[in-house]
C-alpha cells in the first residue's frame, strides 16, 4: 500500500512552475499517501537544487515554491543501501538501472522515449489515469495470511522500523502463527539490513497465556526469524480514563496502515471474510506512532520487553509450527 517512486531531480525545476498545483503535489507524496520518494541517490536533494536553478539561499516565487517541494518531498525518504552510482551516466539511465535490481513503484522523469521500461512515466503523462500513479488509500483483502502480508509487502520491504499492534495477539493460535509468519517473511525478504521489529499485544487478566506467554512466544516466532536478528514483544495494559487498547494497526517509520478486523487471518468458522486496510493520515499516524512507540506511551508495560531471536538460518520461514504439541495443552486458547 505505501509505494518507492524514484523522481529524476530535473521533475522538480518543472514543479516548481505556476501551472502545476503546487499543494496537489505535496499531498501526493510522503506520511499518509501511498507514495514516497526514494532517496537516489544519497544526495538527491543536492541534485534537485541544483536541476532547479536556484539554491536554498535565493529568493523569488520560484525559489520559495521549490524550497516547499523540496522541504514536502525530503520530510521522509525511503533510503536505499548499497545502491549502485555511475557519475558518467545520467540520473535516468542509474535510475533505469537501478530498478533492474532493486524496483521502484514507477520512475518519474521530464524525457521520453518508447524505449523505455514501463515503469518509466514522463512527466506529461502523470495523473490519475495512470495504474502506477493511481494508488488507493484503502483496499479490502481476502482475511488469508499470503494476501493480507502481499497488500502491505512493499511498506514492510522499504520501512527500517515496524510495530505490530493487536491486542489479541496470541501466536498459539493457528491463524495468528500463519498471518505473521506470511508478514516476516515480507519483513525479511531481500534485505540487505535488519529491520526493528516489535509486536504490540494487550495483557490479559489472567489464564494460560498469561503464564506462558513468553513461552507460547518463543516456541512459535524463533523458526519465523532468520539466525542473527530478534523481534521485540511487549504486552500493554490500559490506563485508567486513558486510551483504549482496542485498534489493530502496523505502523513503520515510512507510515501506517489500519486493519478494521485484525493482524490474523480468518479462523476456520469465518473461511471467505474480508477485511478492510487503510492507510493512516498523517495526523492519525503521528498520534497512534506517539500512543503505541514514542516514550511518552499511552499505555502502561507491566512486564516490559522480552526479544525473540531467530532460529533458522537464512529466511526460509515455517510457519503453522504446532505449539500446542511442543508445549502442552496449556496453551490452548
Amino acid at each position: 500500500m505505501l509505494h518507492e517512486y524514484g523522481i529524476d531531480p530535473e521533475v522538480i525545476a518543472q514543479w516548481a512552475k505556476p501551472q502545476y498545483k503546487k499543494k496537489h503535489l505535496i499531498n501526493s507524496f510522503g506520511i499518509g499517501t501511498p507514495r514516497l520518494v526514494s532517496r537516489y541517490p544519497q544526495n538527491w536533494a543536492r541534485r534537485a537544487w541544483r536541476a532547479s536553478g536556484t539554491s536554498a539561499d535565493a529568493s523569488g516565487r520560484d525559489h520559495t515554491r521549490t524550497v516547499e517541494l523540496i522541504k514536502a518531498l525530503t520530510e521522509k525518504m525511503i533510503r536505499r543501501d548499497q545502491s549502485e552510482w555511475d557519475d558518467n551516466q545520467s540520473w535516468l539511465d542509474n535510475a533505469i538501472k537501478q530498478h533492474a535490481s532493486v524496483p521502484f513503484r514507477a520512475i518519474l522523469t521530464t524525457s521520453v522515449a518508447s524505449t523505455f521500461p514501463r515503469e518509466v512515466v514522463p512527466l506529461t503523462e502523470i495523473d490519475d489515469s495512470v495504474l502506477l500513479w493511481d494508488i488507493q488509500n484503502s483496499i479490502t483483502v481476502a482475511r488469508i495470511a499470503e494476501s493480507l502480508a502481499a497488500a502491505v509487502s512493499s511498506m514492510l520491504k522499504l520501512a527500517e522500523e515496524i510495530v505490530f499492534v493487536d491486542p489479541h495477539f496470541n501466536p498459539a493460535r493457528e491463524h495468528y502463527r500463519n498471518a505473521f509468519g506470511a508478514y516476516l517473511r515480507e519483513c525479511f525478504r531481500d534485505r540487505t539490513s535488519t529491520p526493528a521489529i516489535s509486536i504490540l499485544g494487550k495483557l490479559k487478566p489472567d489464564g494460560a497465556e498469561k503464564r506462558h506467554f513468553k513461552e507460547i512466544c518463543s516456541v512459535n516466532l524463533s523458526r519465523m526469524v532468520p539466525a542473527g536478528a530478534a523481534i521485540k514483544i511487549c504486552r500493554l495494559e490500559e490506563r485508567k480514563q486513558g486510551q483504549k487498547l482496542h485498534n489493530r494497526f502496523i505502523l513503520t517509520d515510512i507510515g501506517g496502515v489500519g486493519f478494521a478486523t485484525g493482524l490474523d487471518e480468518a479462523s476456520p468458522d469465518q473461511q471467505g471474510s474480508e477485511d478492510d486496510l487503510f492507510i493512516l493520515g498523517a495526523d492519525a499516524y503521528r498520534e497512534r506512532w506517539r500512543q503505541y512507540v514514542d516514550p511518552a506511551i499511552a499505555f502502561d508495560r507491566p512486564e516490559g520487553w522480552f526479544a525473540i531471536k531467530g532460529g533458522r538460518k537464512g529466511i526460509r520461514l515455517k510457519v503453522g509450527f504446532d505449539a500446542e504439541r511442543q508445549i502442552g495443552t496449556h496453551t490452548r486458547p
